[in-house]
């Protein structure tokens, strides 16, 4: 469910404190009504996607299944580690031009 509006907050409900599955796994609305932010397990909840109004996302993660049928999707198989810290700044500039 939608958990959270990021601009009535100063800092997402999970920061710094690891919290409860529900809480991480929320989706939150960045601009209302236009774009918004969850885990893999958030956007595995299509039909709650689908009541926002989602038509495309964006995902980063190798754990990510996408579902055409669905929704239109912008993927990148990038591990969280330092590693692959280049990489990851590269494909936030290409996922903001999806967005965008």
């Amino acid at each position: 469910p939608l958990c959270c509006f990021l601009g009535d907050m100063a800092t997402p409900p999970f920061y710094p404190l690891m919290t409860t599955p529900e809480e991480r796994d929320c989706v939150c609305e960045v601009l209302p009504g236009k774009l918004f932010l969850t885990n893999w397990r958030g956007a595995e909840d299509k039909e709650q996607l689908k009541k926002l109004g989602v038509t495309h996302v964006a995902a980063v993660g190798s754990e990510f299944m996408d579902d055409d049928e669905v929704f239109h999707y912008w993927k990148q198989d990038i591990g969280d580690d330092d590693g692959q810290r280049d990489e990851m700044a590269k494909s936030m500039v290409d996922g903001a031009g999806f967005c965008h």
